[in-house]
């Protein structure tokens, strides 16, 4: 069996044609918790494009008992893709065996990691969490600050609102769309206002059809009609 997992990992290497890739990838899920324990040594191997690949493929197998070699892996690897590989894969399991290394991972040296860890995060409805994803709502790569106000909506996190109207007034587009998001999810009303005020100043590319435009209007479509509940 061992010796089956090798071939298939090997078989996702990037110089192969797209579709052999994918047809490994399926078999190897289709395995299911048979191939953990291999993939598990993959997590070890030296290759950097191995313990990606292993990384990957653990996290669509959501298998708790991976959780603790993901965690290791994370905090000793120094490769980049490695350790965004396994925040993404954290975050899929869902473990909270992983709440701490992805906080520490929202003041990673590489944005990659960072915006990695903070959509991982949203699976976790803690305080701790949600201070980390607040402070991220800072960060200086814009990814990250959306990837922060993603999270906090889907945590419905009231504890962020007064951050989330900070930043309606990002200058990424990006970010204030899902900042916006993220307060029509919480539904705290007092965000009505900020919201109203930041669409009638959205220009540009991002107006009358533009994602943050659109997405305000529907925060205060969703707020409107929760006051009148």
């Amino acid at each position: 069996m061992d010796e089956e997992i090798d071939e298939l990992v090997r078989g996702l290497d990037r110089s192969l044609d797209l579709e052999v890739r994918r047809a490994n990838f399926d078999r190897l899920i289709g395995l299911g918790e048979r191939a953990v324990p291999a993939l598990l040594r993959h997590l070890q191997s030296e290759d950097q494009d191995r313990r990606a690949t292993a990384c990957s493929v653990l996290a669509q197998m959501r298998y708790p008992q991976v959780v603790e070699s993901l965690v290791a892996l994370f905090r000793d690897s120094n490769d980049v893709e490695v350790r965004w590989r396994a925040a993404y894969a954290l975050g899929k399991l869902g473990d909270r065996r992983s709440v701490e290394a992805l906080i520490a991972a929202i003041t990673d040296p590489s944005p990659l990691v960072r915006a990695s860890a903070a959509e991982a995060l949203r699976g976790f409805s803690e305080p701790r969490v949600v201070a980390a994803l607040i402070s991220a709502l800072r960060d200086s790569d814009w990814e990250v600050r959306q990837g922060a106000a993603s999270s906090l909506g889907v945590l419905r996190a009231a504890a962020a609102a007064d951050s989330l109207v900070e930043r309606l007034a990002d200058e990424n587009a990006d970010v204030r769309a899902f900042a916006a998001a993220a307060l029509g999810d919480i539904g705290d009303r007092r965000a009505l206002e900020p919201i109203e005020l930041a669409a009638a100043h959205e220009v540009g590319e991002t107006s009358q059809d533009g994602p943050a435009k659109r997405f305000m209007t529907h925060a205060i479509r969703r707020l409107r009609d929760s006051s009148r509940d």
